[in-house]
């Protein structure tokens, strides 16, 4: 699995974006999702495991990101 392939198919596209945006919460602040659970959320998501899926996490999914 690669980091941010939340769905599993082995890329990192806007079906994942699209899960990161609904888990981000910001810092400090746990997700609050409305597609998935906080358990997927953190660990799909949250890349320096600080329990909250934020900017720093988003700058680690960039560079993940593919174009299909």
């Amino acid at each position: 699995m690669y980091p941010g392939d939340f769905d599993g198919d082995e890329d990192v596209d806007l079906d994942d974006h699209a899960l990161f945006a609904d888990c981000m919460a910001g810092p400090g602040e746990p997700p609050a999702p409305s597609l998935t659970s906080v358990s997927n959320c953190l660990t799909a998501f949250d890349f320096n495991e600080d329990d909250d899926v934020d900017a720093a996490d988003f700058l680690v999914l960039q560079t993940a990101f593919t174009v299909d």
